[in-house]
């Protein structure tokens, strides 16, 4: 590699050292709200960093670093959990040391792996991108650059043809049901973005360390894994019809499956609004038409009058689209409950073959950007949007503050 980089990892982790071939390195480390910064160096005293990682090696010593319900107020994917032996971490932790462009400030958070698990017991270890394995000594391999997340410990794998449930309690009929309902949105994506959701589902059964009662109906994605309470599907399918009988269950699953092509970190995106509009609200557009799609108009509109709106949402004033990135505002809720009407005005007026074009041609140029408001621009004018009828739109949605006028 050419380029140099810094080394972030969890300040939680107890590191020994670097190593370059035989030779242990020299480090300058910054502390940075719980990670650490670490730049290499071949010797001390060294004016220049190292700048190729190629043939560096980390060791640790100590214990991993874990959170209880002592040490968090609330539970999130920044945390590493462990709860009935069972461990969980997602990439936002940094668990794994994640490099750092100096020059562009890009974090590289998807890589390839080819590692080798030695356990103490039989212990079940899965590894975003492989398949969930179980033994004392476990060979892990993925070709296809993904976020980390990993869910080991002791607990059972039941597995579909195309999913795998980790911890679950599931019976078959239940399960070939959730198959089924994830074939369907699969297919639907694939169908109308032309892009292939080639990629097994894989369901952790989800568990919180955080406050009782933090989350009412809580479910994380670092795709291809959805962390979710599956053992719940035993209340929300309905055996007759083999179909999920509780539409929010079903759009929480298309949103996660979603994210399959709207899963960009943070800083590929600029700010934290602008990453929810790009990550959330797009993905929760594509949710919603799954659920008008795959189920039925009229739940669909169900959803929109439940969710989008509400008395609440035609009363409020909410940042524009040039706002988003300046707004101090927390957006989170509006992301899924406000601005899919900008992609929803969109397909009013431009129609759903444009609307998917787009969405085609977001994720296709998904690595070429810092998401803002010239390039969002730029890719409806890529599709054919003449430039006159952009500022149509832009009158209408994405300059209004609140554009529920338009329904």
């Amino acid at each position: 590699m050419k380029d140099s980089y810094t080394v972030l990892l969890n300040s939680g982790f107890n590191l020994k050292y670097f190593k370059k071939d035989d030779t242990v390195l020299s480090t300058i480390t910054k502390d940075n709200s719980g990670l650490k910064e670490y730049d290499l160096y071949l010797r001390e005293g060294d004016s220049v960093a190292l700048k190729s990682i190629e043939g560096v090696s980390i060791f640790y010593t100590g214990a991993f670093p874990t959170y209880t319900t002592d040490s968090v107020t609330s539970d999130d994917m920044g945390v590493i959990a462990i709860k009935n032996n069972i461990l969980r971490a997602t990439v936002q932790s940094v668990f794994i040391p994640e490099l750092v462009d100096r020059i562009t400030k890009k974090h590289i958070t998807s890589y390839t792996y080819d590692i080798v698990v030695n356990c103490s017991r039989k212990e079940t270890v899965y590894l975003n991108g492989s398949a969930p394995q179980t033994g004392k000594v476990l060979h892990l391999v993925n070709t296809s650059p993904l976020d980390f997340l990993i869910y080991a410990g002791n607990y059972n794998i039941q597995h579909h043809d195309n999913l795998y449930l980790l911890n679950t309690n599931l019976e078959k009929q239940y399960i070939d049901v959730l198959a089924k309902t994830t074939e369907q949105i699969s297919r639907y994506y694939s169908k109308n973005i032309g892009i292939a959701y080639d990629a097994n589902v894989v369901f952790p059964q989800i568990f919180s360390i955080g406050p009782k009662n933090q989350y009412v109906k809580w479910a994380f994605t670092v795709t291809p894994t959805i962390v979710m309470d599956v053992n719940e599907l035993n209340t929300k399918i309905d055996l007759k019809s083999k179909a999920i009988s509780d539409p929010n269950t079903f759009r929480i699953i298309a949103h996660e499956m979603a994210h399959k092509y709207f899963m960009q970190q943070l800083n590929a995106i600029g700010t934290r609004n602008l990453w929810r509009f790009y990550h959330e609200t797009l993905a929760e557009y594509l949710a919603l038409k799954a659920v008008e799609n795959l189920l039925s108009e009229t739940i669909y509109q169900e959803q929109l009058t439940k969710y989008i709106f509400t008395e609440k949402n035609k009363k409020s004033i909410f940042p524009t689209f040039d706002e988003i990135e300046k707004s101090e505002k927390d957006l989170t809720n509006a992301s899924y409950n406000y601005y899919p009407l900008f992609i929803i005005g969109f397909e009013k007026m431009f129609g759903i073959d444009n609307t998917f074009k787009l969405l085609r041609q977001l994720v296709l140029d998904k690595d070429q950007f810092t998401f803002d408001t010239a390039y969002f621009k730029k890719r409806i004018l890529k599709i054919g949007i003449s430039e006159q009828d952009f500022e149509k739109y832009q009158v209408a949605y994405l300059n209004s503050p609140n554009c529920n006028i338009q329904f």
